[in-house]
């Protein structure tokens, strides 16, 4: 049986669950000033390991990706920092699909202030005609702090109607 790992770092009052393996970050929460929120939000991903035989132990502090905390807590109080998401953290991909893979590996890409839309984004991850797919592929994103869903949008400008 895979050991999975969740953490509940602490932020200031924010709390932010992560769900991780030797193989990098599962799934995380965004900041939340609730634990109870904050268990509520990555229930989905915590079941889906379960049903899969995963056996979850709560631990302090994510023992596989230490940084993790440091990291998301410096943006926190610079905003403004420019952090390449694609260098700092290994994300676990395991649980999607290939399609899936590329579209979350190239969103990496995109950095801090930039946007890209669905039917683009698509494209650099070499589908065609997928925005409908890179907009559920972002509805479940198990990672909002690392792949930026939060950057796509309509191919018009304005805000779609897939969240993480």
């Amino acid at each position: 049986m895979e050991i999975i790992y969740e953490s509940l770092i602490t932020i200031e009052n924010y709390q932010i669950l992560v769900i991780s393996n030797e193989n990098g970050i599962i799934g995380n929460t965004i900041p939340v000033k609730s634990v109870k929120i904050a268990h509520d939000s990555i229930k989905r991903i915590k079941q889906k390991l379960k049903q899969l035989g995963y056996k979850i132990i709560e631990t302090k502090s994510d023992p596989v990706n230490t940084n993790f905390g440091n990291i998301i807590y410096e943006l926190h109080i610079n905003p403004k920092a420019k952090w390449n998401t694609s260098l700092e953290i290994k994300i676990n991909y395991n649980f999607y699909t290939e399609k899936q893979k590329a579209v979350l590996k190239e969103l990496r890409k995109t950095l801090p202030g930039e946007v890209i839309s669905y039917k683009e984004l698509g494209i650099r991850a070499g589908l065609k005609n997928a925005a409908r797919f890179v907009g559920t592929t972002m509805k479940n994103n198990n990672t909002p702090l690392l792949v930026p869903c939060h950057r796509v949008i309509k191919s018009d400008g304005k805000l779609g109607f897939y969240s993480a």
